[in-house]
């Protein structure tokens, strides 16, 4: 109970530092830096950034291929749910576990539409669609949110084989990082768009396994 306390206190600290860094990014040192005249808070650090960076296309294809399997896991956990309920015969028989990452899995997607219609800034560069919305990176919260979770998802599961537990969990870390790195090294995106992004993808990942540790010390089944 208090492990599970104690880590969605520090899921709440790391949503004040989001809101408190998004506050900054939205109102200082604010310049059209970006396409088309664009504006870009802290825009001295982004335009630094993005100037040494560039743009890189395979670091950008590599973190679309990593964010689609980031995007495979979260289906494939959804639908290991979905039996569940159709093979117990009913929605609340599957795993609480399971059914609580189906929740979070929910509230990252709500979180994912409200920032796809709230302007902050646009990406440093124009791509195929044109101008895009780009803070939070969508790419570092999909992998940080699915891949962290199915790796405390895994890590319970396979906790008596230790080989295809740390297998598991350290493919999830891989991507996970990869997407993150690639994204930030793609130029796709101003560093703050990838800092705020780590930022609420923590405090999203803590409230879960926060959540997870305190349901399961009153009796959610581990398997």
């Amino acid at each position: 109970m208090k492990n599970g306390k104690k880590l969605i206190w520090i899921s709440l600290l790391f949503f004040l530092l989001f809101a408190a860094f998004t506050a900054i990014v939205m109102t200082v040192d604010v310049q059209t830096i970006g396409p088309e005249e664009t504006s870009v808070g802290l825009a001295t650090f982004n335009g630094a950034y993005a100037k040494t960076v560039g743009y890189r296309d395979g670091w950008y294809r590599l973190s679309e291929i990593t964010g689609t399997l980031s995007l495979l896991t979260a289906a494939a956990f959804s639908l290991w749910t979905l039996i569940q309920m159709i093979r117990r015969r009913g929605i609340f028989r599957a795993e609480k576990r399971l059914l609580l990452l189906l929740g979070f899995y929910a509230l990252v997607a709500v979180i994912y539409v409200l920032f796809d219609h709230l302007v902050i800034n646009y990406r440093p560069v124009i791509l195929d669609e044109g101008l895009e919305l780009s803070y939070p990176s969508s790419h570092t919260l999909l992998a940080m949110c699915v891949m962290g979770t199915a790796a405390v998802q895994l890590g319970v599961r396979f906790a008596e084989r230790k080989a295809i537990r740390n297998l598991t969990v350290c493919t999830c870390v891989l991507l996970l990082v990869l997407t993150v790195v690639g994204r930030a090294l793609s130029g796709v995106h101003w560093l703050t768009d990838i800092i705020g992004s780590i930022l609420l993808s923590a405090a999203l990942v803590f409230l879960y396994v926060g959540l997870l540790a305190y349901f399961e010390r009153d009796g959610m089944e581990k398997g």
